[in-house]
């Protein structure tokens, strides 16, 4: 597997841990839901028949949103951001872990940079 497939599966894998973490197995129908929607789709985007992937990502995390909504969040997610951007708009701080040093809580965390 190269570099770049393992980073974006690893960064899916902590969206989907920190977002199941925050909702449970459902996003909720709000503006924090659908903000973590498309970036859950982010990684996505780039792998194997990502379109199809994302629809059924939509119909599981978020069963509130119309075919006619998934097609238009299907269109806005385009890029994969930058790890730390990534934790910057999941609002993933260091300080959730006062105490602990950075390094250990990135340690869990290695595809979605928490600042």
């Amino acid at each position: 597997m190269q570099h770049d497939e393992l980073m974006r599966r690893l960064r899916l894998g902590d969206l989907q841990r920190l977002v199941r973490s925050r909702y449970g197995h459902t996003l909720p129908n709000d503006d924090a839901g659908t903000e973590d929607l498309i970036e859950m789709l982010l990684p996505i985007s780039l792998g194997n028949n990502p379109e199809d992937r994302m629809r059924r990502t939509i119909e599981i995390w978020a069963p509130w949103v119309s075919p006619a909504l998934a097609t238009e969040v299907i269109d806005l997610v385009n890029s994969v951001p930058t790890a730390k951007a990534a934790g910057h708009r999941c609002r993933c701080p260091h300080a959730l872990h006062p105490g602990r040093p950075p390094e250990a809580y990135a340690a869990n965390h290695q595809a979605v940079r928490c600042v």
